[in-house]
């Protein structure tokens, strides 16, 4: 997952990794911002969902799920 920034906001982006030949896939950008309470929004259809940074370890959380820093 690649958060890039966008002018003001964001853009989520899906990276996949083919196996057979390693090359990565860029899929699904969905836009995403800064909410009031500093928490990052992910805009998905009508809903959005809060994602949080982990301050020890940087990954992301939210949705029930956990994303790892790439190093």
């Amino acid at each position: 997952m690649v958060i890039a920034k966008n002018g003001e906001n964001y853009l989520i982006t899906n990276t996949l990794k083919d196996k057979q030949t390693g090359k990565t896939e860029k899929k699904n950008p969905v836009p995403a911002s800064v909410g009031q309470t500093g928490l990052l929004q992910v805009h998905a259809g009508p809903a959005s969902v809060d994602f949080a940074i982990d301050g020890k370890n940087g990954n992301l959380i939210g949705s029930g799920s956990i994303y790892t820093k790439a190093k």
